[in-house]
């Protein structure tokens, strides 16, 4: 911002929305020890005037009725204006290619793969080999462009809920969410947190004494095996108590987000990584 005082007219949730965006787009950078923001040189080209910042407008994300998938928003307009070229084209109505329903889960569940896609509700194997690589095309853009992994299908759709329990505490909230098989890019989305909160919910559902599938955690560090395994190491040379100095005996190499998801990993399994 160009003067002091800038920018008051601005909600802070509002101003929250852009400062996540900036980060993104790599204008911002978190300090993950001390939770502040610092302007990256690309930053500082734009507010020096020698490059744009450019955002989409806000798709609010809406807390579920009981019963209701929560979905991508965003997704699921891609999906509706595909579905409505190809009804056009066809000279048909959009409900004959896909339901509302069907790319409700679509935009929840993410499917990246055939098989995944046949386990969406209204998917057949006829729908597959007809719609199914025009759908899956947008789903695999917009998840690699957004960072999103695919979803994991527990059953039914009732399981995609994510209800608020009335007087629930959030870790419990979160923690349950991500046993029922809600990843943490949806838990994010869902919570408009970042992935370091998600990541300390679990951490303190675990500590009440729940229980977390182990694999699916490992599974969502960003990490190859060889670093999680020299993360694992550090951890077992200096303890779990505080990161710090896993931190320095990595260089600062690993990011304190993988740091505390993959303590947690290795605190679940009582140090035994193997």
């Amino acid at each position: 911002l160009p003067f002091y005082g800038t920018g008051k007219e601005t909600h802070k949730r509002d101003w929250r929305r852009l400062a996540n965006e900036f980060i993104i787009q790599g204008l911002l950078e978190q300090d993950m020890q001390h939770g502040s923001l610092r302007i990256t040189p690309k930053g500082q080209a734009v507010l020096d005037g020698e490059q744009v910042f450019v955002t989409q407008a806000e798709v609010p994300i809406r807390v579920a009725k009981p019963g209701e998938l929560i979905h991508d928003a965003t997704l699921f307009e891609h999906l509706r204006t595909l579905r409505r070229g190809m009804a056009d084209e066809a000279g048909v109505p959009p409900y004959v290619i896909f339901s509302d329903r069907t790319l409700v889960e679509m935009a929840t569940w993410f499917p990246q793969s055939r098989a995944s896609l046949l386990q969406v509700d209204g998917v057949g194997q006829h729908k597959l080999e007809r719609y199914g690589e025009a759908f899956l095309a947008v789903i695999q853009a917009y998840c690699q462009e957004n960072g999103l992994k695919e979803g994991v299908k527990a059953g039914s759709a009732a399981t995609a809920v994510m209800p608020r329990k009335a007087g629930g505490r959030r870790f419990e909230e979160v923690g349950e969410q991500y046993v029922e098989g809600q990843s943490i890019e949806r838990l994010m989305a869902f919570y408009g947190v970042q992935r370091s909160t998600i990541i300390n919910h679990l951490r303190t559902y675990a500590e009440a004494g729940n229980e977390l599938d182990v694999r699916r955690l490992r599974a969502d560090s960003q990490l190859s095996p060889e670093e999680q395994a020299r993360v694992f190491a550090a951890l077992a040379e200096h303890g779990t108590t505080a990161l710090r100095p896993t931190y320095d005996a990595l260089n600062e190499s690993v990011s304190w987000e993988e740091l505390h998801l993959l303590r947690l990993v290795y605190v679940l399994m009582d140090g035994d990584v193997s």
